[in-house]
């Protein structure tokens, strides 16, 4: 791992206790499972195998279950979300608005400002960002494959976690 955080306390949500971990080689197919039913264009297992090295990659746990990741980069007082995934079975459920909070206040640590890019389309994520103070501050034409051999934007956002 490239940057050392201090990871959250666990808490309890909706009768269940959900705990904060590092992942890493071991927990990959697992982690992998919830990318493949999370997305239509998934990250490839490489990318996830490389992360590894040179990213923080703390996953939200239920038990011995992973519910959700999150992939983040950091250089030199900024740190970038390069993938906030909740598996599908606990979207909507408050689970990620809990994990996003806790991977802030752990960017916090390092960072001064946090980024992320998000597909214009997808309202539900951009709702979550935004509700916790995240602005956009810019826009990627033709960033993220779309159907049809067809290309969608991506909404670039930015929260100053100076102010968490």
């Amino acid at each position: 791992m490239a940057v050392e955080l201090v990871l959250p306390d666990p808490f309890q949500h909706a009768g269940e206790r959900f705990s904060f971990a590092t992942f890493g080689a071991a927990d990959l197919p697992a982690i992998f499972a919830i990318e493949e039913r999370s997305h239509r264009y998934p990250w490839r297992l490489e990318n996830f195998r490389s992360s590894l090295d040179s990213h923080v990659c703390i996953g939200l746990r239920r038990g011995e279950e992973w519910v959700a990741y999150g992939i983040l980069s950091f250089v030199v007082g900024e740190a970038e979300i390069l993938l906030f995934v909740v598996d599908k079975a606990w979207q909507g459920k408050g689970v990620g608005s809990r994990f996003l909070a806790a991977l802030l206040k752990a960017a916090a640590q390092k960072a001064e400002t946090v980024f992320l890019e998000v597909r214009e389309s997808n309202q539900p994520a951009i709702a979550l960002y935004e509700s916790v103070g995240f602005n956009q501050v810019g826009l990627r034409p033709n960033y993220y494959p779309a159907a049809q051999g067809r290309r969608e934007d991506a909404l670039l956002y930015a929260l100053d976690l100076r102010y968490l």
